[in-house]
């Protein structure tokens, strides 16, 4: 379907943005998230809805969910932005999202289906492995026993790399906790490949792809990465992080381009692996799948903002973002939230889809 020249250019001047935050749940942020999440990132996320919009509400989700609320933007376009379960709250997966559709609104930066791939571990690791991406292997019942070597205990469900952590020798006759499970270790570099949609709908392209210097294979070991809080630099990029200077084979790319798919198509996504090799192309054999991310929290954010713009070529709305007094990464985002708006109008038909079984 071509999409329309509104849906291609559309106008964000006084386009409504909710951005739903934590609220009732702020507390328990606090306390399983105190070391991974960034104080600043409801600033910079509201720094970039300003970047796009006059019109950017910063909404606590108890307040979202009232209809006496949204039933203010029932009749106009706009879009909902998504911290909540958009960042690591399991508890709150896809509320915002389903609030969102009942307003006809699109949810950046995704829906219900992309973000239970992301925190079911498990099933990220059983799509993966469809599509033809090297996995771990799982270590279960009595081959924990006689398994030698580091093993990987992971939660099932969980965001980000709250519950994971290395164990360099199983005890025999332990067993993981209820919820968990153990992979093997695989020694390499922790990587990160930053994907986002192309403007066809069905395709990605990779903009970026990271490197863990420094610090090999412990990078998603929780205990490590809230070390490493302490080697951010000034600008917050880790400081034992680099860009991978070769390239990915192509069937590698199909292969993220099928596990996107089979998420749901969210816009964007941050496929980590454990990279086996550290020059020339990395090809299916060369990275080992550790898990999918939807959501871009700000510790990548910044790694984003060469590659959008060169992805889709937008060098006029790109330098008017860049020029602006705000954090890197909520420049980056800005551009996101545009393409992302731009792209749901496409695939609604330019037509807002409301969903009229709203929550009471």
């Amino acid at each position: 379907m071509r999409a329309s020249s509104e849906a291609q250019n559309p106008d964000f001047t006084d386009l409504p943005i909710l951005l739903v935050t934590a609220g009732t749940s702020s507390a328990q942020w606090e306390r399983l998230y105190k070391w991974r999440h960034p104080p600043d990132t409801v600033m910079i996320y509201t720094q970039a809805c300003q970047a796009v919009s006059n019109r950017v509400h910063v909404v606590p989700l108890d307040q979202f969910v009232e209809s006496q609320f949204h039933s203010n933007f029932h009749d106009e376009p706009g879009l909902v932005v998504d911290i909540v379960g958009g960042l690591f709250d399991v508890e709150l997966i896809g509320l915002p999202s389903t609030v969102a559709r009942s307003l006809g609104m699109p949810c950046f930066p995704a829906g219900t289906k992309n973000y239970v791939t992301t925190h079911d571990k498990l099933l990220g690791k059983h799509l993966a492995q469809s599509v033809g991406l090297n996995v771990p292997r799982t270590i279960s019942g009595d081959e924990l026993d006689w398994y030698d070597g580091a093993v990987i205990q992971k939660p099932i469900c969980g965001g980000d790399s709250v519950g994971i952590s290395r164990i360099e020798q199983w005890r025999k006759g332990k067993r993981p906790p209820v919820g968990s499970f153990v992979e093997e270790f695989q020694e390499g570099q922790d990587a990160t490949f930053h994907v986002i949609r192309n403007a066809d709908i069905k395709t990605y392209s990779v903009i970026d792809h990271i490197v863990t210097k420094g610090a090999p294979s412990q990078w998603f070991d929780a205990a490590m990465k809230g070390d490493a809080n302490r080697l951010y630099s000034v600008s917050r990029e880790p400081a034992q992080r680099f860009r991978y200077e070769g390239c990915i084979s192509d069937e590698l790319a199909t292969s993220f381009n099928d596990l996107m798919a089979l998420a749901g198509y969210p816009f964007v996504g941050r496929i980590d692996v454990r990279q086996l090799k550290m020059e020339g192309i990395i090809g299916i054999k060369d990275a080992k799948f550790l898990e999918l991310n939807v959501a871009p929290t700000i510790s990548n954010a910044n790694t984003w903002y060469d590659g959008i713009a060169e992805t889709y070529g937008d060098q006029e709305a790109f330098a008017a973002v860049r020029d602006l007094p705000v954090h890197p990464a909520a420049k980056s985002l800005a551009l996101m939230l545009k393409k992302f708006y731009a792209q749901s109008l496409s695939m609604q038909g330019n037509r807002p889809v409301r969903d009229e079984n709203r929550p009471n």
